[in-house]
């Protein structure tokens, strides 16, 4: 019998997802091939060899390891494709679960070929599986096939196996799920300790958590200057509005983590459930502060930390240096283009947390330019003669890519209302020490 559809797979996984499209397939009208009998080394048999070469269409399902033997000879997989390479199949590689690995390096450059040089369907095993099929058919399948009608009572037998198959799946997924919850609750740590989580957190949340975590950065504190220091004989540099940033005082920061990034439109979206437009490394930004402290409660809810928005004197801490401090204009420098996205190199736009600039010495990046960040500190002018011009106001530091030079200094300070949101203000975090 000359099949439609052969269907290779390999490893733990593989079978299930192989032996769900075979059905999805044969609702639709289609022969499968497809191995029962878990693929394992020895003799290749013939009638294996004979259903690929009649086949129409060669399909690898791929799955974490599927290939990770085929630098060996006697491998079935390996046998497999370079019999569909040779037989001039068509080739369709399916990436089911988002696992695969990749073509190990020490395998046969026309298995490389095979998988690299032919476009993977993307088949989700959830709400989407018919709809994922269906294009997997129409653009794969069918225009090699001439399509069959099946008899109806091979219809509704191989619905509800399929049925079935599908609700297996499902349970398997959800254990493997809590395995991995099980997994990420004893390897996240913070400052060497393990987090007390939610029940309810997912698996996105915890992820994202992780991120933020992993780039929190310890300052042990200190006293330091805050607010712009004169020059020597009294005057200001030109950067300085002297209105909001003198006098200058010497002050006390405490010891506190900071984040070196700013919140990113995936950590938001995986906390909050929200669904951001735009690049999911791009700092989140249109966010009021009650829209931040929304977010660091749920975090706090999910962590039991003490996540929060860092303090103008901590901010400005950082921002010098902290530690390390570096008595520059900037975060990070003296040179703007070399440490910001601002006005006059960011083409109107934030950029995203992989495109990086200049940091601190601390490690922390867009500090200055990108998005400005709100703070935990009301705005008060450091002048105690003068009134604020709102008194509800809080403080927002470091300028964004809209600013020019001189609202990007280590000492800049702005006023916005607590309900305001901008497309160039988003949010960094802290914790307590």
């Amino acid at each position: 019998m000359a099949y439609d559809v052969f269907i290779t797979y390999r490893r733990e996984g593989g079978k299930q997802y192989a032996r769900n499209l075979q059905l999805m397939l044969q609702l639709r009208g289609f022969s499968v091939f497809f191995d029962y009998d878990e693929l394992t080394d020895g003799p290749f048999r013939p009638e294996i060899e004979t259903a690929i070469r009649e086949c129409a269409v060669y399909m690898i399902v791929l799955t974490e390891g599927a290939l990770e033997k085929c630098s060996e000879p006697g491998n079935w997989v390996r046998r497999e494709i370079e019999t569909a390479v040779h037989a001039g199949k068509r080739i369709v590689p399916v990436n089911a679960d988002a696992t695969f690995d990749g073509v190990p390096e020490n395998a046969p450059e026309e298995i490389r070929r095979a998988v690299e040089e032919n476009q993977q369907s993307e088949i989700h095993f959830g709400q989407t599986l018919n709809s994922d099929v269906d294009l997997l058919v129409n653009r794969r399948i069918r225009p090699f096939i001439p399509h069959r009608k099946l008899k109806w009572k091979w219809i509704a037998g191989g619905l509800l196996l399929c049925i079935g198959t599908i609700v297996g799946l499902y349970a398997w997924n959800r254990h493997a799920s809590t395995a991995r919850l099980d997994h990420l609750r004893e390897e996240i740590l913070f400052d060497g300790q393990p987090l007390n989580w939610s029940p309810e957190i997912s698996e996105a949340q915890m992820l994202a958590v992780k991120d933020i975590l992993d780039s929190m950065t310890p300052l042990e504190g200190g006293d330091f200057i805050q607010g712009a220091v004169p020059e020597s004989d009294g005057s200001y540099s030109d950067l300085v509005d002297t209105d909001i940033e003198t006098p200058s005082f010497r002050t006390t920061a405490p010891r506190f983590f900071i984040n070196k990034f700013e919140v990113t439109v995936s950590q938001w979206n995986a906390i909050t459930g929200e669904s951001r437009a735009g690049d999911p490394n791009m700092p989140v930004s249109e966010i009021t502060f009650n829209d931040c402290l929304r977010f660091i409660q749920m975090l706090n809810d999910l962590t039991a930390l003490q996540f929060r928005l860092p303090t103008e004197t901590e901010w400005e801490y950082a921002a010098k240096g902290g530690d390390d401090p570096e008595h520059f204009i900037f975060a990070g420098g003296d040179k703007p283009s070399e440490i910001a996205w601002y006005a006059d190199n960011s083409r109107g736009k934030t950029h995203p947390q992989t495109d990086l600039l200049t940091p601190t010495s601390g490690d922390l990046f867009n500090m200055s330019g990108n998005v400005a960040e709100w703070t935990a500190t009301l705005f008060r002018p450091y002048d105690p003669s003068k009134e604020p011009a709102d008194s509800s106001s809080m403080t927002i530091r470091g300028g964004s890519y809209e600013s020019a030079a001189w609202e990007l200094t280590v000492t800049h300070r702005d006023p916005m209302p607590r309900d305001a949101s901008s497309p160039a203000v988003g949010l960094r975090l802290a914790i307590s020490r």
